[in-house]
């Protein structure tokens, strides 16, 4: 096959040329309200990106707010930061692992089968060699 145009070179390209990613874990969740995960904090920078719907980010630190997140925000915590997810702050948030173990084997996205209206997360983690984070942990 021959290339009508060639590639051009961008920034966002050039960086991922120099990122070497070890692992990676994806997760894409389906949640009806209430919903609500928690993630425990690692050396493994972690993204959530909201498909459909919105979720609200709050940090485990003392005074975190939450960050509000929309269908189409991607959610980066280069630290690995703990964090909670969740429709609203009063929801329970069982941790992730929990979640995933309980539907392993199962076919299909993860899910939280609440009665509320749905939304569609992606998330995973990825140990990556050639970054280096900011004092910032929530880029969104």
């Amino acid at each position: 096959m021959e290339l009508l145009t060639s590639p051009r070179a961008d920034d966002l390209s050039m960086l991922l040329g120099q990122i070497n990613v070890r692992s990676v874990v994806y997760c894409l969740s389906d949640l009806g309200a209430p919903w609500g995960f928690r993630v425990d904090g690692s050396a493994t920078a972690k993204f959530h990106l909201i498909l459909e719907g919105g979720a609200l980010l709050t940090l485990d630190e003392p005074g975190a707010v939450a960050a509000s997140l929309s269908a189409g925000e991607l959610a980066l915590l280069a630290h690995g930061s703990g964090h909670l997810m969740q429709d609203r702050r009063d929801s329970s948030a069982p941790p992730l692992d929990d979640i995933l173990a309980a539907s392993a084997g199962a076919a299909g996205p993860a899910a939280a089968d609440g009665a509320g209206p749905d939304r569609l997360a992606y998330s995973g983690r990825a140990a990556a060699h050639g970054v280096r984070a900011t004092a910032t942990d929530v880029t969104c």
